[in-house]
This record gives structure tokens, sequence and C-alpha cells, in this order.
């Protein structure tokens, strides 16, 4: 039988297996992050957050504004998406984009609008705005 007169090598297995661990969740997270790139979701939910909510923050009273979006409503249909694809929180002022399952991409408005001064048409692919 063989003795071994240092112990470190005794604590090299489970040294090697926590860093395995931690190499398999960084791993993990790194998957995650480059598929929902990989889709395009991420870079056109916050294109289209950024550009809506600066629409709406360029608004005139008396102004109407219908935005035809086929691209965002194309996307949530390639991604297999159901759920609500455009929101506004009247009450935090932001515009929220999803064409996945998820958070989406959120963006902030200044100018104030009220729940009946929007209107989407998701059959058309339209959202339409009035102030």
């Amino acid at each position: 039988m063989i003795k071994l007169k240092n112990k470190k090598a005794i604590d090299l297995p489970s040294e090697l297996v926590i860093f395995l661990v931690i190499v398999g969740i960084f791993a993990g997270i790194l998957l995650i992050a480059v598929s929902r790139t990989g889709t395009g979701a991420d870079i056109v939910e916050k294109v289209y957050a950024r550009q809506i909510a600066l629409v709406i923050d360029n608004l005139r009273i008396g102004t109407s504004v219908t935005l035809y979006l086929p691209e965002l409503f194309d996307n949530a249909n390639k991604n297999k998406f159901e759920g609500e694809i455009f929101n506004i929180d009247f009450d935090k002022q932001t515009v929220t984009i999803k064409t996945e399952e998820g958070e989406g991409k959120s963006f902030a408005y200044f100018n104030k609008i009220e729940p009946g001064q929007f209107s989407a048409n998701l059959n058309e692919e339209t959202i339409t705005i009035n102030k």
C-alpha cells in the first residue's frame, strides 16, 4: 500500500469538482445569453421600445400616429410567442416590447398620455396613439 506524504493530493478531486461546477454554471449562463441574442429578439425589442417611446415623447396635442410594425409581429410569430407583444404602462410611463418569453425590453417616455389615447390592432400589425 502506498501512503501519500502530501495531503494536497487528496484535496485535488474536490477542487476539480468545484471548478467543473463553476465552469458548467458559467457555460449555461453564456449559452442562454447567446441563444436569446441569436433569435434577434433582444435587438428588435430594444429598438422598437426606444422608437415608440420617442414617438410618444414627440407627440403634440391633436396628433394621431399609426405605426405599422410588421417586423415586430413577424419576430414574435417566428419565436411562437402568443403573449402581449406591446404594452404601455401609463403609471410608470414605460413602453414594453416582448417578442418571446421573458421580461422583454422597456423604455421610458416623458409625455403624459392616457389609456383612452392608445389602441393596438394586432391583426393589421399596427399601433395607434392619439394625443
